[in-house]
């Protein structure tokens, strides 16, 4: 009975129940009830398994992504890309230096007086440190012996009035040597004069200007100085003598006149001298230099407070001043006789120069009288030779004093 309370009789067939019972109120065949019982239990073995437990819905789980597999590329020949070249560096204008600004401003005064420009109308352009390859610095002039040595220096360019000038510098800016110039007009070319002494310098004078350099090399041209006297003693001589050609002490000279005149050995000189005179006074460097003049005599003081100055230049001319006016004031303009002349150019070439000073403390009328002379000889001169150059200096002062009260007359 207790095997009864364990098998869940619900769960069997109505027919097998009946079956187990009556056999065993009957117990009427024991091993048919227990085959009948065994086919039971299982049976009811079979019945009662316990059902497979229903899986859990869950969420089903995101797919991953597809892999995109890209298909082979074509392999394409790379197109080439225009290569931009690089910005231009920028351009700084160097700084000048302070030497090469000297150097500039020196060489510019020097064409602005040489041309008779205002300062302000010559443009330094360049101005670059360099070296030269011998000591004519690379620019020898016709028949010049020049050293073979490096120069350093500089290159110098200047602007004036549209035009280029070059010159060429030592360092110390002692050799100055114009490189290129524009060409001039100066006219008919009356003289032509060439140094035969220590340098190879020209010079042209026209009827409307001069031009001037070393010989075979570049000319600089500028118009007639603007010199009253300038223009007289050219007109002067070309009215008076006829032309000629002559080698003279003051160099090598071609003349075209225009006068009847045959001048002397004297006066070919002079004419030279003039000529070279007229190229120390373009070509000079020093504004104030007085170019040409050999002979200065200076009186002051005095009872009559005196103050007159009489300067002989090189080439013929005396001019008479008075220093009581500032400026000097030109009293006279003189030209030498044959005389004059003789005794000046024997002075030049034999005596040194010097120069003389009469003290107005050690005369009675306080006057003093101060004497300046260029020459190019080698003596020395004395006493003697000194008063007879004071003779000669107050000789021309008396002339012009002469002339001048003739004419208020």
């Amino acid at each position: 009975m207790a095997l009864l309370r364990i098998l869940p009789f619900s769960s069997l067939p109505n027919f097998f129940w009946r079956k187990f019972i009556d056999a065993l109120k009957t117990k009427r065949n024991v091993c048919v009830g227990i085959c009948i019982v065994g086919l039971l239990l299982l049976s009811g073995c079979a019945t009662i398994a316990p059902k497979p437990e229903q899986p859990v819905a869950t969420e089903p789980e995101p797919l991953p992504p597809p892999v995109v597999v890209p298909p082979p590329s074509v392999e394409e020949e790379p197109v080439a890309k225009p290569v931009q070249p690089p910005p231009p560096p920028a351009v700084t204008p160097p700084k000048e230096k302070p030497r090469e600004k000297e150097v500039g401003k020196t060489i510019a005064d020097m064409l602005r007086r040489q041309l008779g420009f205002e300062t302000e109308e010559i443009i330094v352009l360049e101005v670059t440190k360099t070296q030269w390859p011998d000591s004519c610095l690379g620019l020898a002039a016709e028949g010049e012996i020049c050293a073979m040595a490096l120069v350093p220096g500089y290159a110098v360019t200047l602007g004036a009035e549209g035009q280029r000038y070059r010159y060429r510098t030592d360092e110390a800016l002692k050799s100055v040597r114009l490189a290129a110039a524009p060409l001039g007009s100066i006219g008919g070319t009356v003289v032509t004069w060439m140094d035969t002494r220590s340098s190879f310098s020209t010079i042209a004078i026209g009827t409307e200007g001069v031009s001037f350099g070393l010989r075979g090399g570049p000319q600089l041209g500028r118009n007639l100085p603007p010199d009253q006297g300038f223009e007289r003693k050219l007109k002067e001589l070309t009215s008076r003598f006829v032309s000629f050609d002559a080698v003279t002490e003051a160099g090598e000279i071609s003349f075209e006149g225009m006068g009847e005149a045959i001048p002397s050995e004297l006066e070919k000189r002079m004419i030279a001298e003039w000529a070279r005179q007229v190229y120390l006074e373009a070509s000079s460097r020093n504004e104030d230099a007085l170019a040409g003049l050999v002979l200065a005599w200076n009186r002051t003081g005095g009872i009559a407070g005196f103050c007159d100055i009489v300067a002989v230049e090189i080439g013929g001319d005396a001019l008479i001043s008075s220093c009581r006016d500032e400026p000097n004031r030109l009293v006279s303009r003189l030209s030498l006789t044959s005389e004059q002349l003789s005794t000046l150019y024997n002075w030049v070439d034999w005596y040194q120069s010097f120069e003389s000073v009469k003290d107005g403390g050690a005369n009675a009328d306080g006057l003093t009288i101060r004497i300046v002379f260029t020459g190019n000889g080698l003596r020395e001169a004395g006493p003697e030779e000194i008063e007879a150059f004071h003779r000669f200096a107050s000789g021309l002062y008396l002339d012009a004093y002469q002339a001048s009260m003739g004419e208020s007359e």
